[in-house]
């Protein structure tokens, strides 16, 4: 069975139990799972939380952290009921797609680095490529711009990326929205180059025809206003 038959499959589940849970929507029970990449999760997101854990005490808030293809497989799987990426484009014949906002990507190191990239790979204390998983987005936009071979150290966190080059470690790539306050004290900073990083945006993705809940139609409202504010 081709993987995009299997939304229309999970659709016709999710109204059966929708003629149940209209009887009863008075009552504020249940789950409402969200997939969302590291780098939403770090800057958005947890205000779109913390409004529901205030405005909804009895909902609770699954919140899966994987890459952007992860998140869109989970979703054709109807295992969550909405996922947020980060990419330059998305596929909208099998999602309902909104466009939360641009999400530009930016080449940062330590405030000490060269200033531009062509001195920073004649630097070997700089020359240093950290970065996440290979699924990662930007990642993959970065080496198939810049398709010549770099020492490289693989981390599966924003956090600990962002330690290392705090450390005088490397240079990386990032989502501007991920790095915003190190570059605003000074402590990191952008580097100038001539690759042609694509535009990407923050995306939120919903089942195409699915019902939806209102609660969850709240929380993908209230996560379009967070996010158009941010």
């Amino acid at each position: 069975m081709e993987i995009k038959q299997m939304p229309m499959i999970h659709n016709i589940l999710r109204t059966h139990d929708a003629i149940y849970l209209l009887s009863d929507l008075h009552q504020e029970e249940g789950t409402i799972r969200v997939a969302a990449p590291e780098s939403l999760t770090l800057s958005g997101l947890g205000d779109v939380v913390r409004y529901f854990i205030y405005h909804h005490p009895n909902i609770n808030i699954d919140l899966y952290n994987n890459t952007c293809t992860d998140n869109q497989k989970l979703l054709l799987m109807d295992e969550i009921d909405l996922a947020l990426v980060v990419n330059h484009t998305v596929d909208d014949r099998l999602f309902n797609v909104q466009n939360l906002r641009e999400i530009p990507i930016v080449m940062v190191s330590h405030a000490h680095a060269p200033d531009d990239f062509e001195t920073l790979l004649k630097n070997d204390g700089y020359n240093h490529f950290i970065t996440n998983e290979k699924e990662s987005t930007y990642r993959r936009m970065f080496e198939e711009t810049f398709d010549k071979n770099l020492k490289t150290t693989e981390l599966w966190s924003i956090g600990a990326i962002k330690q290392m080059l705090l450390d005088d470690v490397g240079f990386s790539v990032l989502p501007y929205n991920t790095v915003v306050q190190e570059i605003k004290n000074g402590s990191l900073k952008i580097i100038d180059h001539d690759l042609d990083f694509k535009t990407f945006h923050a995306f939120l993705l919903t089942q195409k025809q699915s019902w939806t809940h209102p609660l969850v139609k709240q929380f993908i409202d209230q996560t379009k206003s967070v996010f158009k504010e941010k």
